[in-house]
């Protein structure tokens, strides 16, 4: 399964490594509020990712029939679907309108509309039955449980996202700490890729000034580059700008987001 909600549910982003927080707290001289909740984040989505792992090994164990989605039903097993293809797949919603309009096509309270009435009727039931199926037995195989642990988890995630939107940077690190989350929603945290992208002349004119509202923090903040540099060693390296003495950033590993903290 490809997760992609989430950030309607479900994400779609790769693990942040348990190491990449223990050097969080040499990046600020100060205890910062933003970097502490940074850090939760990236916490956070370590475990997002590990739920989400849960339940694609969940998913995996069902039973076809039983997989997420909308009962999947076939005329020939049904013959009140008949009408309506050999393979039915639709929300109960649809499925009601179709027996209204079914039903609207003859005169109201004849023989023809009672038949198709209780035809309509007996789709429902059949549709409701194969959903309440689906669902015992994805309770069964615990498939559930995984998928109710990631949601309240999701909610999490969401309420330090909104507690980092509302905390007021007090520092060039806190700058940055903000501007990295902003750089996650809309990239996924790929942070060597935005430089690549940057350098690339790719990025929309708007994140290039973001991009380069972040480097520039990060360069204030002073110690976030001697963290970064003890903790990757010979990973990271400065790229020379042309024509100035002010490097840029260049992550040089396949690593999370929360690696570039």
């Amino acid at each position: 399964m490809q997760n992609t909600t989430g950030r309607a549910f479900w994400r779609d982003e790769p693990a942040a490594p348990a190491a990449a927080t223990s050097f969080l707290p040499a990046i600020a001289s100060e205890s910062s509020q933003l970097l502490t909740l940074e850090a939760q984040l990236i916490e956070a989505l370590t475990e997002e990712d590990r739920l989400c792992a849960e339940l694609d090994t969940a998913e995996e164990a069902l039973p076809d029939w039983a997989k997420p989605g909308l009962p999947f039903l076939d005329s020939r097993e049904h013959a009140v679907f008949q009408l309506m293809g050999d393979t039915i797949e639709m929300p109960l919603c649809e499925l009601k309108e179709f027996n209204r309009r079914h039903e609207r096509l003859v005169p109201i309270g004849g023989e023809d509309w009672r038949r198709r009435q209780t035809e309509g009727c007996e789709r429902i039931a059949i549709w409701v039955n194969e959903m309440r199926r689906k669902q015992a037995e994805q309770e069964r195989m615990g498939y559930t449980a995984c998928e109710k642990a990631l949601a309240v988890h999701c909610r999490r995630v969401h309420e330090i996202e909104k507690a980092i939107l509302s905390t007021p940077a007090q520092s060039a690190a806190d700058v940055a700490a903000k501007l990295r989350v902003m750089f996650q929603v809309a990239h996924g945290y790929d942070r060597l890729g935005l430089d690549h992208r940057f350098e690339n002349d790719s990025l929309p004119l708007g994140e290039k000034f973001a991009f380069s509202a972040l480097v520039d923090a990060e360069r204030l903040a002073g110690t976030a580059a001697h963290a970064r540099a003890s903790a990757f060693g010979s990973s990271w390296r400065p790229a020379p700008v042309a024509g100035g003495s002010v490097p840029t950033r260049r992550y040089i590993a396949d690593l999370s987001w929360a690696s570039f903290i």
